[in-house]
């Protein structure tokens, strides 16, 4: 007992002593893992830097010598290697050897494509029954276009189909015995077949009975056009890109440097001369546009983008040539890509406006044979004429109504699917204009400065800015406001302020990307409000109250409105003013600030009940319990005439020569006013006359008190002689 309590002391110190030291390697091991974070840290960071380096350097960094005379010696070495009947007798070996080894693949692609020659006549001659059938004004039926797209699709693709099929039998085969050429003449093949096909199927589509005269209702002279030099295009283009694929893909970087970039510079040529002459503002594709539109900013503008576009390829050429072929060779690929986005974008769009074309010509035909119908009954129930006749048009502007909508919302969908794709396809370039940064163009104190990339930035912004002021207030609506309670005039305001806000918002970046914030133009805005306060009183005065008009909501659009003696439907409530419409189809544009300060009457504000007031006078002598009886019997069958409140005749009193009866009578809307009164005008007459109640004319009676001699003589012998008559 003794021996283990003098144990114990020496236990616990021991077990302290272990304690400590291994707080002291936990303690140290701690700060080694901080350590090692932090250094870890520290490397991500560094290779974060590095990484924006190099995507901002090596794009702009020459990857190649100044093509000169002494690359000839290259230029024919590639040409020999190209045509060398050597490497062609290996490729037509390797082709047999893998059509002996894989039979199955080469069967399969020879019934295909002989069945696609032995039905080629037939599918163009289908294509031509179906584009005419498409092209009549009664056509109602859209498998008639898909139809159209498939036959044009199968039309376009046997040659590139053999392309691409020898490319992918020569690209396994390569594989397998590595042989370097085979390799390089898939990879060529590739290059050509991804340009063959989609200016082949646009050739097609551009063909006289093709999808875009027929179906799309492009032009005569453009798709001709279009027709014509994408021929000569196909056959100099696919011979090149089939070179420079080539050329790319083999392990010699001289013979690419050489003969690579002569055939791309060739290759840039020609589409300079091919978009010169189809972007021609006189002679292009969009010269009918160009006419239709003429003083537009597209027209005044075409001494800037037509320029551009037909010298673009060729300044990629010529940065080719300079030692930047590498950076040419990805901004043509992705200018090309940017271009075929277009093209399918147009060709889809162009698709959907045909099926929304043909559904809305389908609803019209329904109506123009409701039309018919109710036209019949009218033989029958010539009373029922207006309610019947109101319907239908009713439909028709609800229709025009909703065609609009969803090609509004088509248009904002392509915008923006047109967008997220453009950003896609330059996603890998977009790091290489930062180098931009380093061009200062103005300070903007000792430190910060404005650069190239800044301003180049300001573009694209205020551009995505009008096409979202444009489109996304339309989508809104169409996608989240249709759905909702809300009133028409709602929506418009809504999408007002919206389109306000998103083009504050597209100014305060763009004015923020070039320097402009508000602590820099604090001290210019207090000037100038002073300034405009004075100046422009009234400008700012419309401005705001046309934002009261939105939020407040006095008038709305579509409201009945009278002003200074004028009465129209407000049409729109801009910034500065607010168009109506009055009832001859004049616009009148008022100033914002009168409709918020001045008098007017809204007739749909609240209620768009209103009391049309018929003053009828009968002559004296005439049963007006009968005339009252009469008045209400034509109210109470009247369609547009409303029960509660109803009509009421009275007796109003008597006059010089009528007996004043007036019948007032409420109508649930402004929109028959017109023909309601016209109505009961005419009935009203008619009726009366059948119960031969006479309606009151203004009479006059002459009391002769003295006369001249002479007329008096006259008269008096007048008398004698009716007297002896």
């Amino acid at each position: 007992m003794q021996d283990t309590d003098s144990a114990d002391p020496r236990l616990e110190d021991i077990g302290r002593r272990v304690l400590s030291a291994m707080k002291e390697d936990v303690r140290v091991f701690l700060n080694d893992l901080y350590k090692l974070g932090d250094l870890t840290e520290e490397t991500l960071r560094l290779s974060k830097e590095y990484q924006a380096f190099i995507d901002k350097q090596l794009f702009w960094t020459p990857n190649a010598d100044l093509l000169s005379l002494g690359d000839l010696a290259d230029t024919s070495g590639a040409a020999v290697w190209l045509i060398s009947p050597e490497n062609w007798t290996l490729v037509v070996a390797i082709v047999f050897g893998d059509a002996k080894q894989y039979p199955f693949w080469w069967i399969a692609f020879a019934l295909a494509l002989l069945l696609l020659g032995m039905n080629r006549v037939r599918l163009q001659q289908s294509l031509e029954k179906v584009s005419v059938k498409a092209h009549r004004n009664t056509c109602t039926d859209f498998d008639l276009s898909l139809r159209g797209l498939a036959d044009t699709v199968l039309i376009s693709v046997p040659f590139p189909l053999i392309l691409l099929f020898v490319a992918w039998r020569l690209n396994l085969s390569a594989e397998r015995d590595s042989r370097e050429f085979c390799t390089a003449l898939s990879a060529g093949l590739i290059l050509a077949t991804a340009a063959l096909f989609p200016m082949g199927l646009l050739r097609k589509i551009c063909v006289p009975q093709g999808l875009g005269r027929m179906h799309f209702g492009w032009g005569e002279a453009q798709t001709r056009q279009l027709h014509q030099h994408l021929r000569w295009l196909i056959n100099f283009s696919v011979p090149l890109l089939l070179v420079i694929g080539a050329l790319v893909a083999q392990s010699e970087p001289k013979w690419e440097e050489s003969l690579g970039r002569i055939a791309f510079l060739l290759l840039m040529v020609l589409l300079s001369v091919f978009f010169g002459f189809i972007f021609h503002p006189r002679r292009g594709i969009f010269a009918e546009i160009l006419q239709q539109r003429s003083g537009g900013w597209l027209d005044r503008l075409r001494f800037i983008w037509y320029p551009a576009l037909s010298i673009a390829p060729v300044a990629l050429g010529v940065l080719s040539t300079l030692g930047y072929h590498y950076t040419s060779q990805q901004l043509a690929t992705r200018l090309d890509r940017t271009l075929w986005m277009i093209v399918l974008l147009a060709v889809t769009y162009c698709l959907m406006s045909r099926w929304l074309l043909l559904n809305r010509r389908k609803i019209m035909m329904d109506q123009a044979r409701q039309r018919l119908e109710e036209a019949a009954k009218l033989r029958v129930q010539s009373q029922q004429a207006a309610p019947l006749i109101k319907g239908v048009e009713d439909e028709e502007v609800n229709l025009v109504a909703i065609n609009e909508q969803t090609r509004r919302l088509i248009k904002s969908l392509f915008v923006t699917c047109g967008l997220l794709w453009a950003y896609w396809i330059w996603a890998d370039v977009l790091p290489a204009i930062l180098v931009l940064d380093r061009v200062a163009i103005w300070p903007l104190n000792e430190t910060e400065s404005i650069s190239l990339a800044d301003l180049l930035l300001v573009v694209p912004i205020l551009v995505l800015t009008v096409i979202a002021t444009r489109n996304v207030p339309g989508l809104l609506e169409i996608a989240l406001l249709q759905h909702l309670p809300l009133t028409r005039a709602a929506r418009y305001a809504i999408t007002t302020l919206a389109s306000y806000a998103i083009a504050a918002l597209g100014l305060v970046l763009a004015s923020a990307n070039i320097g402009l914030t508000w602590a820099s133009i604090q001290w210019l805005v207090a000037g100038l409000g002073v300034g405009l306060g004075f100046g422009m009183q009234e400008i700012f005065a419309n401005f705001i109250s046309g934002v009261i008009l939105l939020f407040e909501q006095p008038i709305r659009v579509g409201d009945v409105v009278t002003i200074d003696g004028t009465t129209g439907t407000v049409a729109r409530i801009r910034i500065r003013a607010t168009t109506i419409v009055n009832w001859d189809r004049q616009e009148l544009i008022v100033p914002n600030k009168e409709l918020i300060t001045g008098k007017l009457i809204n007739w749909t504000l609240s209620d768009t009940t209103n009391r049309v007031v018929v003053n009828v006078g009968i002559a004296y002598g005439s049963d007006t319990k009968e005339a009252c009886d009469a008045v209400k019997e034509i109210c109470s069958q009247h369609p547009n005439i409303m029960k509660d409140p109803g009509p009421i005749v009275t007796f109003e009193g008597f006059g010089d020569n009528t007996l004043n009866l007036v019948l007032r009578a409420y109508l649930a809307t402004l929109d028959n006013r017109l023909s309601t009164v016209h109505h009961l005008h005419e009935q009203i007459y008619q009726e009366f006359d059948r119960r031969k109640i006479e309606i009151a004319f203004p009479q006059l009676d002459l009391h002769l008190r003295s006369m001249p001699e002479q007329s008096a003589g006259g008269v008096s012998s007048l008398d004698e002689e009716k007297k002896g008559q």
